[in-house]
């Protein structure tokens, strides 16, 4: 069944209502239902459609908290013609609001990744993205916040996380929640193209992607490990030492264990390695910088759009970073590993699309600001699983651009 037009003589003031038109009228309620009835999409996910003129996105349900604003932003959208700002005024207790989905489907079996882009006017408000689930009857099991932040962007940011669908969970909501009444920051929160995709990479879908790292002598976890394709080598300096092999100079290794290390060696401290790895994620791209805090110099990184456990054997208490040196022993006084915040990270990746690759970038032309520890958001790590928490070897800061920098 298809879609059958109705002919304007169907509906003039001259013609009687027909059974044959109410018929037509359902098959094409029928097969316009069919259509919306496959892949998890959010309804309105880009705030586009009001047909009511309320001022609340359709398929959307808005709540405010006291002294709390809410609106179309036609001004500055992310996604097409509008997105959704909340407003929060300053005062204890006060808040924005948030806006909630209906219902849509969900199976425990699949895995499902939210997207949805984010700015503030104040990074330090709090928003929260929750994920509301429910079984079969549609009562409600638990939450998920999938993203609670009081260090948010202050520009349009792209997000994508992971749902953690519980075993009996058979639908969920999501819930937009812009300036949260626990932290008294006055500001506004601005949300656009929310986007829930359940799709599983398979064999024929699979991706690659591109990881680097490069710096100062010493191991690295090789980007995408046992799923890495051999790597391209790359120096700064002509003429320089160049030295860069797998587990060359390793020691202490525990038997009967893979290992997927790279060693590089510079006399000038800039050879950098990429290696084009298979991924079924890049949903979240990682920056790792090792810093010198004495001398103010970022030595080593590595910056990949998947955590340096994947294909590491995927543990992320195992693998926490991607500095194989300090594993087993602790960093040197003046020394630091750092992941960079996600707003750094997003600048740098524009500027290394539009300039040069990213890890040269990082070494010649910028510093870490020291004066700040960001708060750790959950991240992806391999498109199946987040990393809910960060360890205690190594702290989450922004960067600045050193002075006479590109």
């Amino acid at each position: 069944m298809g879609y059958d037009a109705i002919l304007s003589t169907e509906v003039d003031v001259d013609s009687p209502g027909k059974a044959e038109l109410f018929q037509k009228i359902k098959d094409n309620f029928d097969y316009l239902y069919s259509l919306i009835g496959g892949p998890v999409e959010v309804p309105n996910g880009s705030f586009e459609i009001d047909t009511d003129a309320d001022g609340v996105p359709d398929n959307w349900t808005l709540n405010l908290y006291a002294g709390g604003s809410a609106a179309f932003d036609t001004t500055t959208p992310a996604h097409g013609a509008k997105a959704y700002k909340f407003t929060r005024a300053s005062g204890a207790g006060n808040g924005g609001g948030y806006l909630e989905s209906g219902y849509m489907e969900c199976s425990p079996i699949g895995a499902y990744v939210i997207g949805f882009s984010i700015k503030s006017s104040a990074a330090g408000i709090k928003n929260i993205v929750k994920i509301r689930y429910f079984d079969k009857d549609k009562v409600y099991i638990s939450d998920q916040d999938v993203y609670s932040s009081t260090s948010n962007p202050t520009s349009w940011a792209r997000y994508q996380y992971s749902m953690t669908i519980p075993a009996t969970a058979m639908y969920y909501k999501a819930r937009l929640i812009g300036g949260y009444t626990d932290t008294d920051v006055a500001g506004d929160t601005t949300y656009d193209d929310v986007a829930i995709s359940n799709k599983i990479v398979n064999q024929s879908m699979l991706k690659t992607a591109t990881g680097q790292v490069g710096g100062a002598t010493g191991h690295y976890t090789t980007p995408g490990g046992e799923y890495a394709f051999m790597p391209a080598f790359s120096n700064g300096v002509a003429g320089a030492t160049l030295n860069a092999s797998f587990l060359s100079n390793s020691s202490g290794l525990a038997g009967g264990s893979w290992y997927s290390m790279l060693y590089l060696g510079s006399d000038s401290n800039d050879l950098a390695a990429q290696c084009r790895y298979i991924t079924s994620s890049g949903t979240e791209f990682w920056i790792f910088v090792l810093y010198d805090k004495q001398y103010h110099q970022i030595m080593a990184s590595y910056a990949a759009p998947d955590h340096p456990c994947y294909g590491n054997g995927g543990d992320a208490n195992a693998v926490p970073h991607p500095f194989p040196d300090y594993y087993d022993k602790p960093l040197p006084e003046n020394f630091e590993i750092i992941l960079l915040d996600m707003v750094t990270t997003n600048e740098l990746r524009r500027r290394a699309d539009a300039e040069k690759r990213i890890i040269p970038m990082l070494l010649t032309d910028y510093d870490v600001d020291m004066s700040e520890e960001i708060e750790f958001i959950p991240r992806d790590i391999d498109g199946h699983r987040l990393l809910m928490s960060k360890p205690d070897c190594y702290t989450v800061r922004r960067l600045l651009l050193k002075q006479g920098g590109l």
